[in-house]
């Protein structure tokens, strides 16, 4: 191993060879104080950055090639911002092609991993894309071997260069990564999320299509917000309409359950009310669920709790999605008497014109049901609604007399 020469930090922070290659940039400074003997691969206490580390920092390419060229170590390590990095990375980093391609040519380790999250010089490229254009700097380490399927733990999830390439939505990059091997279906430790897993819209809806053309698994559950989810769920929760399409056409089940034995249909309107502080989800939501039961849903699944999506529609007093159910055959006798027991008035008069034969209600309590009652004959007189009256008179047990109307 060579040994390498440290400067005290007390002494100096910087010798003259790492000012030339960092401020100045000049090649021939460079070679003047190397053939005056100034070491190459000195290295300063704080950060343990060779002159190497500030040239490839600050892009000088010809710096770069004139320290290689004297024998500048291309693996040595620096610490920055909480990790070390190779000078690989801290080109790839800069999206720095030629200079990528110096030390490349000068035997730097291809897929050396970074101190802390085990990151490549791959996965930092990809990771930059959204910053920089790196697309050629991801194809250069590609070219020369660059492991596709190494994970980082990164952030705490085990991800790989084309988890974060479908994640930001670049369709290039994931390209190249596919056809460099990438394994689409590798999933994340943690969160298990495979690339198919988009959670927005906008290019990565072209990223979605890129992954199903290469025989993505469509149905295959993933950890999501705690629970075993499909791609299609998380796609519809998250009021993506153009990724469902993608999905449904690919062979994603319309019905497939979760963990949880919930289906598509279901999660989106329990999951809703969640999506408040999202809006492109919130104002996507009422269409997803029309394509969902255009598209084969079943209106009256009942998931392990015993809910169907009336129900929870009902629950997040959802009038509009109730009259969308109902109009695909849901059926309204159970939860026209959970609407009563949550006493959404409207939803109630809707219901009630589905079903004019329910007049029984069970496993109700029965102070809990006289009171509803009363609040809402109150709230009917106050809006001079006979047929809510009627309704509620003609019901079995119900506390009020005929002597109402």
């Amino acid at each position: 191993m060579v040994s390498k020469t440290r400067v005290k930090k007390k002494e100096i922070n910087f010798t003259y060879l790492h000012k030339a290659a960092k401020k100045h940039g000049s090649v021939s400074i460079c070679k003047r104080l190397i053939q005056a003997g100034t070491p190459v691969r000195i290295i300063v206490d704080r950060k343990d950055m060779t002159a190497l580390h500030k040239a490839i920092i600050y892009g000088h390419y010809d710096v770069v090639k004139c320290l290689l060229d004297n024998g500048a170590n291309s693996n040595s390590l620096s610490f920055s911002f909480g990790f070390w990095w190779t000078p690989l990375q801290i080109a790839a980093v800069r999206g720095n092609i030629g200079i990528c391609e110096l030390l490349i040519k000068a035997g730097a380790e291809i897929d050396a991993v970074r101190k802390v999250d085990g990151a490549t010089a791959l996965w930092i490229a990809v990771a930059c894309c959204r910053f920089i254009d790196g697309y050629n700097v991801v194809k250069c380490l590609l070219e020369n071997g660059a492991n596709p399927n190494v994970r980082t733990s990164c952030g705490g999830y085990f991800t790989t260069a084309l988890h974060i390439a479908a994640e930001s939505g670049n369709i290039g990059i994931c390209e190249l990564l596919i056809k460099a091997g990438a394994e689409i279906e590798v999933a994340c430790n943690v969160y298990s999320v495979k690339v198919i897993s988009i959670k927005t819209g906008g290019s990565r809806s072209e990223v979605v299509k890129g992954l199903l053309e290469n025989i993505a698994n469509p149905n295959r559950r993933i950890l999501w917000v705690g629970f075993l989810r499909t791609p299609l769920q998380i796609a519809a929760v998250t009021g993506n309409i153009g990724i469902c399409e993608l999905l449904v056409r690919a062979g994603a089940q319309i019905n497939g359950v979760d963990g949880c034995d919930e289906s598509p249909l279901l999660s989106v309107i329990e999951l809703r009310p969640k999506m408040k502080s999202r809006r492109e989800y919130y104002e996507n939501y009422f269409s997803v669920v029309e394509y969902l039961l255009k598209n084969g849903a079943n209106t009256n699944y009942k998931s392990r709790n015993g809910r169907k999506p009336l129900h929870q529609a009902v629950s997040h007093n959802l009038p509009q999605v109730c009259q969308l159910l109902v109009s695909f055959g849901a059926g309204v006798s159970t939860p026209l008497v959970w609407a009563f027991r949550l006493k959404r008035y409207n939803i109630i008069k809707y219901l009630l014109k589905k079903n004019t034969k329910l007049n029984k209600f069970e496993n109700v309590n029965k102070d809990e049901l006289d009171e509803n009652f009363l609040n809402l004959a109150d709230k009917a007189v106050q809006k001079e609604d006979i047929e809510m009256l009627q309704f509620l008179i003609r019901c079995e047990n119900s506390p009020l007399d005929r002597e109402w109307i």
